[in-house]
């Protein structure tokens, strides 16, 4: 455990690390590291990939781990590494990571391997549905914490869900600017954070129209914040206005699923700003660089819900405009 325990110590030092610090723990951590102490947490035959894929994650768990990842082309790899080990993971073993399950510096999810100081960024594959990928069911249980009965909080001691946490982290404000700056003690993920949590809430869903959701209120209220949430912190890198745009479209909608319309309007408000700056800035680059959605693009969101009433989302056969509009959404 030598080679983990002086990497982490150097991790702990508080100041920016070189790249050769990153660079020789992934080459050392494969050819000489611990195979057996973490092998034994994860099945399968392929044990040199297993534990270069645990080392990848150890990385993209840290800070400027991440930032090293990202500089080498490998935070991807790191981003499917994270689902190999999941599905390695014995289940009973995995469902305790999962309930231990933190935030990091760029807001990405780490779980930490049992007895020893090894651990693991989740990615975007990890809410996808390739083998090993958490079911909709479970990335509601262990993220959300909602059970499956009602809809409501699962019984976790009367902590905070870990999303309720990624919302508090941004210091998002419903109602405020997008552009708007945020607190000091505020924290945005990453690029590939960011993308990881929106893989994350559309698995909640199961990537289902946030209108057909139903009978899941405190899923559909928990969604509304972090999509909230997820517009406000966009990555600078993130070159498409189409995608902030959805977010707050989708979060308005959320609101509207639960009869929330105080919120609801607000959130459709900052849709319907964002939408109309977009589309004025469209021949010019804006300060984060986005490329503007095209003025259709921004029609076809906004119409999605336009007017959302509290008679015409209770009643889909009412045939009144604003019912057709929520039930033809497709985010």
């Amino acid at each position: 455990m030598a080679i983990l325990n002086e990497f982490n110590q150097q991790c702990l030092g508080g100041f920016d690390l070189p790249d050769r610090v990153f660079a020789d723990f992934l080459k050392r951590f494969r050819s000489m590291g611990p195979l057996d102490v973490v092998s034994s947490h994860l099945a399968g035959n392929r044990k040199a990939d297993r534990l270069y894929a645990a080392a990848l994650c150890h990385v993209a768990s840290i800070g400027g781990g991440r930032d090293y990842l990202q500089r080498v082309g490998k935070l991807e790899l790191a981003d499917h590494s994270a689902l190999l080990l999941l599905n390695a993971m014995p289940s009973g073993q995995r469902a305790a990571m999962l309930d231990g399950a933190t935030l990091g510096t760029h807001l990405q999810i780490v779980l930490t391997f049992p007895g020893i100081d090894l651990r693991m960024a989740l990615g975007a594959s990890c809410f996808g549905d390739g083998q090993g990928a958490l079911t909709p069911a479970q990335t509601r249980r262990w993220f959300l914490q909602c059970n499956e009965e009602d809809g409501g909080r699962a019984r976790q001691g009367g902590r905070i869900s870990v999303a309720e946490k990624f919302v508090s982290e941004t210091g998002s404000e419903i109602g405020s600017e997008i552009d708007s700056e945020v607190g000091e003690a505020a924290r945005s993920p990453d690029l590939q954070s960011w993308r990881t949590w929106c893989a994350l809430t559309q698995r909640c869903i199961d990537a289902r129209p946030v209108a057909d959701v139903r009978g899941q209120p405190r899923v559909m209220e928990t969604l509304g914040h972090v999509w909230h949430a997820l517009a406000r912190t966009a990555p600078q890198s993130l070159t498409d206005a189409t995608s902030i745009s959805e977010l707050l479209w989708k979060s308005a909608a959320a609101f509207a699923n639960v009869d929330d319309l105080k919120t609801y309007g607000r959130v459709k408000a900052e849709a319907e700003k964002f939408d109309k700056q977009a589309v004025k800035n469209r021949a010019n680059a804006t300060r984060r660089t986005w490329r503007p959605a095209d003025e259709l693009t921004a029609i076809r969101f906004r119409s999605r819900y336009a007017a959302v009433p509290l008679e015409s989302h209770r009643d889909s056969g009412s045939g009144n405009a604003g019912s057709a509009s929520l039930n033809a959404k497709t985010l």
